[in-house]
């Protein structure tokens, strides 16, 4: 788990099941025209580090707000940096290439193809407020979202906003009730070159904030 501050992202858990740990490749490439029926492949291992978290980025929860049957949490998450990465192109009897990624989509909550066009929608997972109570939450929307191309190794500012099924009580931002404890993101990184999809990887931000009044920091995170 990574600590606020620090720019190094600890090594990503791969967990069980196809749907966290294969990367979903898109480029199916074309066989020498002399091999017949020869299949190129193109192969990626997800990286353990997808983002890193730039320095003084401050990750926090800057406003709890009433909706209809519960509350809604606005989050700062912080400027961000996806490096390019490499993928292997090989054809039987030909020596392995090199594609490099020149961009990525960064689509956060349910993923649903090569890029998001649903504004990040969809649910978490691991939500509980500070005093350790569970709830529903679904992600409503977050920035960026859509499938706005970015380019590998710039900076990138994030925010999302959650909207759960915790009481809300103007009187009891400042307490544990009502402060966010812990919470899990989901999100896909899809790589580019040019504006070729290559390749997708799936990932969970991990957030724990502390308590007190807004804006509630985080204290620690990880991406698994």
């Amino acid at each position: 788990m990574g600590n606020l501050g620090s720019e190094a992202i600890s090594r990503r858990t791969v967990t069980r099941g196809a749907a966290w740990a294969t990367p979903a490749i898109f480029v199916g490439a074309a066989a020498p025209a002399m091999a017949g029926s020869v299949t190129c492949t193109d192969s990626l291992v997800c990286p353990t580090t997808p983002m890193t978290l730039q320095g003084g980025s401050n990750l926090a929860v800057n406003a709890i707000t009433t909706i209809t049957g519960g509350t809604r949490y606005t989050l700062d998450l912080g400027q961000w940096n996806t490096p390019a990465v490499d993928f292997t192109h090989s054809c039987p009897g030909v020596p392995a290439t090199t594609i490099t990624s020149t961009g990525y989509y960064l689509n956060w909550g349910t993923w649903t193809g090569v890029c998001d066009t649903s504004n990040g929608s969809g649910s978490v997972s691991n939500f509980t407020t500070a005093d350790g109570v569970a709830h529903t939450a679904t992600l409503k929307s977050s920035t960026p979202n859509g499938c706005s191309p970015m380019t590998a190794g710039a900076g990138l500012a994030v925010s999302a906003i959650i909207d759960t099924n915790v009481p809300y009580d103007l009187f009891k931002v400042c307490q544990k009730s009502m402060n966010l404890g812990t919470v899990s993101i989901p999100f896909t990184v899809t790589y580019l070159n040019d504006l070729d999809p290559i390749a997708s990887c799936s990932y969970k931000l991990n957030l724990t904030f502390k308590t007190g009044c807004q804006p509630n920091y985080v204290s620690s995170w990880s991406i698994s």
